[in-house]
């Protein structure tokens, strides 16, 4: 019986760990928060990406194209050191959680959609935070 019972539990162990970490899969093959990221935190950790990369955007418009794709691949790639995230109503070291899922899913796809020329209208808050991960 004893034996039944820790073979239970073992299978149980190996069942739920392979569950952590795991995606699923969003709007366009687009990953989306993992299942042991807390929803509010991915969800802060996008609003504190919009809000500083617009910043950024605004900031780097001021330099000719090259640079300007340099200083967006700069952000994306520092955008979840605390220093980034204070600002914002979540503890800094624990938005980072929230800020590395979304950037482990989508840093490309900012890079690409922030990395725009002149006069195009950046992602919405709407489109990055809620509709492409569905």
């Amino acid at each position: 019986m004893q034996l039944l019972s820790i073979t239970y539990i073992i299978a149980l162990s190996a069942i739920l760990g392979g569950v952590e970490g795991k995606a699923k899969k969003g709007k366009k093959g687009t990953e989306m928060r993992p299942y042991d990221t807390p929803g509010y935190l991915y969800c802060a950790g996008c609003k504190a990406i919009v809000a500083n990369m617009e910043k950024v955007r605004k900031n780097a418009e001021k330099y000719g194209k090259g640079s300007r794709e340099a200083i967006i691949i700069d952000a994306v790639d520092t955008m979840c050191q605390i220093d980034n995230l204070r600002a914002f109503d979540q503890p800094p070291p624990k938005l980072r959680i929230g800020c590395e899922s979304f950037m482990a899913n989508h840093e490309e796809l900012l890079e690409e959609l922030y990395g725009f020329g002149k006069g195009q209208e950046p992602p919405t808050e709407q489109y990055l935070c809620y509709d492409l991960d569905g």
